[in-house]
């Protein structure tokens, strides 16, 4: 019997009569069929040996299974009648559980909540995440991500039994201090690796991107620079805490409102002073206020530290203070405003697109094959692909329409045209701002856009007829 020593516990590798084994019981939650892993053992004998430890209670004649659950439900379901065993002479019953979690989870297809449970049993047996690690031969980060989910308590831990938290996105968040990390998973139905990459981006800040003096933040527990272990490959500094950056946006916004003022310029970082003061481009008002040559304030925002200058009601003219129904009245007022300006930009770009289509895709007599070509381009392949796919029934190993000889048999020019020509008022309606169209009708057609920008009297008698339509569908109801 040879003897070896594994973490201050000594094992004696031998072979044991299966029937003098007990099952104490597996650790983990629960085990799947052992049928495979029972037709292997037959074909390729037992590779590795189980854990047990020698009864006590017997006297030493029977054998208590420290780890190796399966292997030994194997065992016995191909027939066995002896099997390898390691036998540990270490009989504390806490030494024995640490060393099934640890069997378990190194060498055992564990669900993700058994990792999360196993790694918090491990370090309630004052284990620190470096030794539980160490231990299973994983890193740092891979321990912590399943400790915070266990520690983020039984809502959590429910949902990535249920397969609502997926591990690597977790992973992804694991830097985010505790509070916060639990409070993200609590709130998350089903969180992926892009729900988790836009979190990201909410709460963490890059510190080269920082507009104010970041040299305190470098010894902060809550910079990433601090935490080597679960940033291993990352060279960027980033903050952690959301709340201490945006305090610290706030204070550095309080300071160049000072230096804005001091300038002699009217300036604000508070949110609510320039919303409920600031004119929108679109009010009656800002032409008020360029016709009397009103200087603008600046609005310094308290989040990022961007500049806008805008006009502030209280600098008109006839500016009063105002009663609660005064300012109920003129919200009501820019709210009927806001809406008519955002009409006659839908109608102007409903008029633009219309008019592109048209010159672009007039696809008449010869010029069919020409056009045709140029649009399955790889210069155009929003169009191209959209039309190849939905259009044509285009289907390639990509997923991309590649050129020509994908389309299939039976087509011709003209369905191809078609097809090219519906999908291009889908991609310029959902994809083109009003900018690009305005400029891409200039380019086609030669003529000032401006030409199709619709009238007050037109944009009004298109709201009307909304409204009329709306009154009828509820007569209707």
């Amino acid at each position: 019997m040879k003897e070896h020593s594994i973490s201050g516990n000594t094992f004696a590798v031998k072979t044991v009569n299966i029937d003098y084994i007990k099952d104490s019981g597996n650790i983990r939650a629960n085990d799947s069929d052992v049928s495979d892993l029972a037709a292997s053992i037959k074909a390729h004998g037992m590779l590795h040996p189980i854990t047990v430890t020698q009864d006590k209670a017997s006297l030493g004649l029977y054998y208590v299974l420290v780890a190796g659950h399966r292997r030994f439900a194997a065992a016995k379901q191909i027939g066995l009648k002896e099997i390898p065993c390691h036998v540990i002479s270490d009989q504390s019953k806490a030494a024995l559980q640490e060393i099934a979690l640890t069997e378990n989870v190194s060498r055992v297809e564990m669900t993700p909540y058994e990792e999360c449970l196993a790694v918090k049993n491990l370090e309630n047996k004052k284990n620190t995440p470096a030794q539980i690690a160490k231990r299973l031969g994983r890193t740092v980060r891979w321990v912590m991500v399943r400790k915070k989910l266990a520690d983020a308590g039984k809502e959590v831990l429910d949902k990535v039994k249920d397969g609502k938290i997926e591990l690597g996105a977790a992973a992804k968040l694991v830097e985010l201090p505790d509070k916060t990390f639990k409070q993200e998973m609590e709130d998350a139905w089903n969180l992926t690796a892009s729900d988790a990459e836009r979190i990201i981006h909410r709460l963490t800040h890059d510190l080269d991107s920082a507009k104010f003096d970041v040299s305190p933040c470098l010894g902060c527990a809550k910079c990433s620079d601090a935490q080597k272990d679960l940033f291993e490959n990352d060279q960027k500094a980033f903050c952690l805490d959301n709340d201490c950056w945006n305090k610290m946006c706030q204070k550095q916004a309080q300071k160049r409102v000072q230096e804005l003022q001091a300038e002699g310029k009217q300036a604000t970082c508070d949110g609510d002073e320039f919303d409920d003061n600031g004119i929108e481009k679109w009010a009656s008002d800002f032409k008020v206020a360029e016709e009397n040559g009103i200087a603008k304030r600046v609005f310094v925002h308290p989040h990022d530290l961007t500049e806008v200058k805008y006009y502030d009601r209280r600098d008109l003219p006839d500016f009063e203070e105002e009663t609660k129904e005064q300012r109920k009245e003129r919200i009501e007022k820019e709210n009927t405003e806001r809406e008519f300006e955002r009409k006659r930009e839908s109608m102007f770009k409903e008029r633009l697109r219309r008019a592109i289509i048209e010159k672009c895709f007039d696809f008449s007599s010869h010029a069919d094959p020409i056009v045709t070509v140029l649009a399955f381009a790889s210069d155009n392949y929003l169009i191209s692909d959209e039309a190849a796919k939905e259009c044509l029934g285009v289907e390639t190993e990509d997923g991309y329409c590649g050129d020509l000889e994908d389309i299939p048999e039976g087509k011709t020019f003209r369905d191809v045209a078609n097809a090219i020509r519906r999908s291009g008022e889908s991609v310029l309606d959902e994809i083109y701002s009003t900018s690009k169209l305005q400029k891409l009708y200039t380019m086609v057609s030669a003529i000032s856009p401006e030409k199709l920008m619709p009238t007050d009297k037109e944009v009004q008698a298109a709201i009307d007829e909304e409204k009329s339509n709306e009154n009828s569908e509820e007569d209707e109801d």
